[in-house]
């Protein structure tokens, strides 16, 4: 024996429960999930937005920082304003068929 004594009313930990004071990752999941899940039509303009950059911007690179990086002349990330609104997917599609510059 350790010389701890265990309470007998207390759950046996098992390797799918949380620890004791911690979180349910369910109540956890449920909150984030609701937050991050994009709309059908957000799905549908960032969908898009990422097959035109694509087909015109050519390398990995090149379509990842044009999607990601904040862009001065458009006032914000493509990629956000894309999913934003349909005014905000043609300034992205705009800005892509102009060589990946803002007009």
């Amino acid at each position: 024996m350790t010389g701890i004594a265990a309470d007998a009313s207390a759950p046996v930990p098992t390797p799918d429960m949380p620890a004791a004071g911690a979180r349910s990752p369910m109540r956890r999941s449920r909150h984030v999930e609701a937050r991050l899940v994009p709309t059908p039509d957000q799905r549908r303009r960032q969908a898009r937005i990422v097959r035109l950059a694509m087909d015109e911007l050519g390398s990995a690179d090149a379509i990842r920082s044009f999607l990601n990086d904040r862009h001065d002349g458009l006032g914000g990330r493509p990629l956000d304003l894309a999913m934003a609104s349909d005014a905000g997917l043609a300034a992205a599609e705009a800005a892509i068929r102009s060589g990946g510059r803002p007009d």
